[in-house]
């Protein structure tokens, strides 16, 4: 006799939390709405619909019910992401306002009587001098294949500290320089302590430079 066949493998049902999670979160979301309203009482969804404002009477079966009050849910999960992101933005918002005051004092406590040249000589680190973005600056990866840090100072051969007889043309080397270093656009724009400070030094070094140029002009 033959030996008997073996037994064909079922295919397991699929379960109905891939099906309502299928087609993105907001069809998962209606998905569930509609199975929690299954198991709600007719009295249930009226007195849901009532509070809310939504006269029940409207609706003649209890498929009607169930439509109505699938759509009060959905709506209700709509305006409440809507106001958990405006909560978000306003936090944001005031997280940027408070990063930016700080920056404007420390920066202008930094800058304050000093002229285009000594800030320079800060923002390069000539002779261990420091600047507010000294440490975010020396934070950055190498940016070459030799392992340095090719955004440290305008030359690593000798001391470049600019003196005060420092030629015009060694300040605008030094100046060009410090714009790569200081450009609020090398900095992590998530970061808003670092950001603003490096918007604020980046100004500070500007209107230094300004001054600079109108008086060597004169």
């Amino acid at each position: 006799p033959r030996p008997p066949p073996p037994p064909r493998r079922s295919t397991p049902p699929p379960r109905k939390d891939d099906k309502d999670s299928g087609g993105g979160g907001g069809s998962g979301s209606q998905g569930s709405h509609e199975e929690d309203v299954k198991r709600m009482k007719i009295s249930e969804m009226r007195q849901m619909l009532q509070a809310h404002k939504i006269d029940p009477r409207k609706c003649l079966t209890r498929k009607e019910l169930e439509d109505e009050t699938v759509a009060l849910l959905n709506r209700l999960k709509h305006k409440a992401d809507a106001k958990l992101k405006q909560a978000q933005r306003e936090r944001e918002a005031k997280d940027k306002d408070r990063a930016t005051q700080r920056a404007v004092e420390l920066v202008q406590r930094w800058a304050k009587g000093k002229t285009l040249r000594q800030l320079l000589n800060c923002v390069h680190g000539y002779r261990g001098e420091t600047c507010p973005l000294s440490e975010a600056i020396a934070k950055r990866k190498p940016q070459n294949n030799t392992g340095k840090n090719v955004w440290r100072g305008v030359s690593e051969k000798g001391d470049h500290y600019l003196g005060v007889q420092a030629s015009s043309k060694s300040i605008l080397k030094a100046y060009k320089k410090a714009l790569v270093l200081i450009h609020p656009d090398k900095f992590d724009l998530n970061d808003y302590a670092t950001s603003a400070t490096a918007t604020e030094t980046f100004k500070a070094v500007n209107a230094a430079y300004s001054d600079f140029s109108n008086k060597h002009h004169r």
